[in-house]
This record gives structure tokens, C-alpha cells and sequence, in this order.
């Protein structure tokens, strides 16, 4: 929220007004009086005071999005598809993003992952969105890792119809294998299998805040674009809104739940945490087996 502008705030100092000139007949000081009076009573000062004394929430202009954030819970986009997201931004602007997909609406059951790398730059402040910075994204790899034999399968046709050949039938992609779906030199053919974008990284806003105005009790979170809810037209859509945001896992409650508060959640939403590593992702199928 930004403080409004002393015209909005002020009535009476708009251009033709008396106090902005000095050769008025009326008495400046009784002038300056009533326009204090006005100005302590309008919502705009009531407004500014409540920023000044209870601000919770700032945006940061241009957004410093380095570090480790995460999901806070489990995410559902059109198709419908189950996420929770895991991404790294590094100082050299590179990023690498963990895309987690479940086979239903409380995240338990893993059945692939996507592992993005690439390059963002930011641009501009948004014209569109206010408080959000637009920003450039070049992808240089992408890896999938299947959790589920029967979602092996049913994507490694999608993959082949589109990009035929990509998978040899005497060698079928295996569970909890990365194999790499998308390379810089090789094009987008075979990853409009899974209806897949990164646009999401053009548009993105951070913002911070203190709960309950306790300086040790700092949140930040990281807005990043909305996705078309028609998957076929992601490739060509620009956000013009924000996805649910992820927050900094530096802050994050270590015990904080998905999956309505199952052990299971729980177990999975510290895999989120972690770094999304292929080792940790195969032990923490291993768990979830072992609740089955």
C-alpha cells in the first residue's frame, strides 16, 4: 500500500487553490490549520498512521529472490495436477527448481518430479502488475524422475507422439532414474508432452513481514506468475497475476503441515526442504512405501 499523495490527501491543494499561492487574501496560518485538521481526519491519514505503526508487509523493489524457497502446501493447477515446489536462485542468476507432482489433492502419493535448470534475469517493474518486477528466463535443462510405473508409461507415450522415437521400446524409462527430457540444443518438441512452462518466472514479487510485530518472527515470501488454466496455453500466456507464493525455507516451520496434518505430510514436506536430490527423493519413496 502506498501513502497517497498530498493533493488526494489535502482537499484544497489542487492547482487552483489558495495555498499554493502565496498571493492570497485568506490568512496562511488559518489556511495551514484547517488543511492539518482535514488531513488528521481524512481516511488517508488514518491510512498512513496504521502504515506507520502496524505495517506488516513490505514489497521489495527491485525483489531479491537468492536463496531456497518452498511450497507451504499442496498446490493444485488445472488438469488437475498436485505440486508442491521446490526452487534455488544463485547469485549468478542461475536457478534450479524442483517440480514435486502427486496423484492426489493432499500430496502423499508422489508419481514424478521435474528437475529445471536455467537462467532468470530481471527487467523492469511490471506495468501491469503493480508491485511486481517482470523478468527474462532462459531454461538449460530439464530432468524428470518417475515415482509410479503406470505414470511411466502413460507420459513415455505422450513423449514419443510428439517427439517419436525420444524413448526406444527395448529401453523404457525406470522408477526413480533421471532422464533427461529437454536439453538447451535440442528444442521444446518433446516437453509439450507435459504441457510444461517456466513462465511463471517472468513475472515475480517478494514481499516481507513481521507476525504479530515481532522482529525475530520475519516471513518472506516469493510470488512468482500465475499459470493459464487451459494447459495447452501455458507456452503462450504471460502472467498477469500470481501463483500461491513460495516461502523463504530459511523461515519455514521445519513442522509445518501438508497433507492435513498426516505423518505422511509431514514427512514430505521436509523432502521439499531438503534439496530435492535424487537420493532424497528415492528414501522418501521408501517411507511412503513403508506406511502403505
Amino acid at each position: 500500500m502506498d501513502p497517497c499523495n498530498m493533493k488526494a490527501c489535502l482537499p484544497g491543494l489542487g492547482e487552483g487553490s489558495a495555498l499554493l499561492h502565496p498571493d492570497s487574501r485568506s490568512h496562511p496560518r488559518s489556511l495551514e490549520k484547517n488543511a492539518w485538521r482535514t488531513f488528521k481526519e481524512s481516511q488517508c491519514h488514518h491510512m498512513l498512521k496504521h502504515l506507520h505503526n502496524g505495517a506488516r508487509i513490505t514489497v521489495q523493489m527491485p525483489p531479491t529472490i537468492e536463496g531456497h524457497w518452498v511450497s507451504t502446501g499442496c498446490e493444485v493447477r488445472s488438469g488437475p495436477e498436485f505440486i508442491t515446489r521446490s526452487y534455488r536462485f544463485y547469485h549468478n542468476n542461475t536457478f534450479k527448481a524442483y517440480q514435486f507432482y502427486y496423484g492426489g489433492n493432499r500430496c502423499t502419493n508422489p508419481i514424478y518430479t521435474l528437475v529445471i535448470r536455467g537462467k532468470v534475469r530481471l527487467r523492469q517493474a511490471s506495468w501491469i502488475i503493480r508491485g511486481g518486477t517482470e523478468a527474462d528466463y532462459q531454461l538449460h535443462n530439464i530432468q524428470i524422475i518417475y515415482h509410479n510405473e503406470a505414470v511411466a508409461g502413460r507420459i513415455s507415450q505422450l513423449v514419443n507422439r510428439t517427439c517419436p522415437g525420444f524413448i526406444p521400446e527395448d529401453k523404457p524409462w525406470e522408477q526413480n532414474v533421471s532422464y533427461d527430457i529437454w536439453r538447451e540444443e535440442n528444442g521444446y518438441e518433446c516437453i509439450r508432452a507435459l504441457n510444461f512452462a517456466m513462465h511463471e518466472l517472468q513475472l515475480i514479487r517478494v514481499e516481507k513481514q513481521y507476525l504479530h510485530h515481532n522482529l525475530d518472527h520475519l516471513v518472506e515470501e516469493l510470488f512468482l506468475g500465475d499459470i493459464h488454466t487451459d494447459p495447452a496455453q501455458r507456452m503462450y500466456y504471460r502472467p498477469s497475476s500470481y501463483q500461491p507464493p513460495l516461502q523463504n525455507a530459511k523461515k519455514v516451520d521445519a513442522t509445518k503441515e501438508v497433507a492435513g496434518g498426516s505423518t505422511m505430510g509431514k514427512q514430505l514436506y521436509l523432502g521439499v526442504l531438503n534439496d530435492g536430490s535424487l537420493a532424497a527423493i528415492t528414501e522418501q519413496r521408501e517411507r511412503i512405501k513403508s506406511w502403505e
